[in-house]
């Protein structure tokens, strides 16, 4: 059992649920059934590649707990086709998230940046880096519920242009505090999961925070449905007149 869980078990055993600024980890996730996708759902833009959890969700549950609460979805070079010495651009992110009938209208803000990879025990299993600096500049937006309740809604959020990579990374969105009650939105995703995929870091735990699938895998949660749309890029060349803007290149 995870930090997280076995300290919000603690808590909901031995004292009202405190109010989410004052929580020092999150409670077990709660949560049902997906609705059925709707009939017309929007299309997803095109792009030359999309990596990442994109399959229609299987579940839905409260989990998002502002503020600065971060899920991370790690990205690799062998999600694509080799796109050579230029890297990968990552060009737009994507969630899928759900707001409830019963709280009413309501919006939240979100931060999105493309985060370091570490594999610090050298076996593969790579984690993100919370209090690095962002790879790419983090871009900044706001999402509400669209008139559209109680359904999973893909949010389209663009990456910081330039964004070239050529190694594992982390997909990094971030939720703060907006005008939606405690905890809206809701996370919409699939049932299974696997470790070492997704990670959710949350004021009050260490680095890298959470394995996903290992905190909320044990309730049938596997995850927060999040993809990428990249293409290949070109390396900018490095001189005094373009410095200012050079593509990030992480090796």
């Amino acid at each position: 059992m995870s930090h997280r869980l076995a300290a919000a078990l603690l808590a909901l055993c031995c004292a009202p649920l405190a109010a989410p600024h004052a929580l020092a980890a999150k409670p077990a996730p709660s949560g049902a059934a997906a609705p059925p996708p709707p009939l017309a759902a929007p299309s997803a833009p095109s792009a030359a590649c999309q990596s990442g959890i994109l399959s229609w969700p299987e579940v839905i549950f409260a989990y998002i707990i502002p503020p600065d609460d971060r899920y991370y979805l790690l990205l690799k070079p062998e999600d694509c086709p080799t796109c050579g010495p230029g890297g990968r651009a990552y060009t737009l992110a994507h969630i899928r998230v759900s707001f409830p009938a019963e709280q009413g209208p309501c919006s939240i803000p979100v931060r999105v940046s493309i985060t370091p990879a570490e594999d610090p025990d050298g076996d593969g299993c790579f984690t993100p880096a919370p209090f690095a600096a962002p790879l790419c500049p983090e871009t900044r937006y706001v999402i509400d519920d669209r008139g559209a309740f109680d359904t999973c809604l893909d949010y389209a959020l663009p990456i910081a242009s330039g964004c070239c990579v050529s190694g594992p990374v982390f997909l990094t969105v971030a939720f703060d505090q907006g005008t939606c009650p405690y905890p809206v939105p809701r996370i919409c995703g699939p049932r299974d999961c696997v470790l070492c995929r997704q990670f959710n870091w949350y004021p009050g735990i260490g680095p890298p925070g959470d394995d996903l699938c290992a905190a909320v895998g044990p309730y049938g949660y596997g995850g927060l449905d999040m993809w990428a749309d990249s293409e290949c890029c070109s390396p900018t060349p490095n001189t005094s007149r373009s410095w200012g803007r050079l593509k990030t290149l992480y090796r």
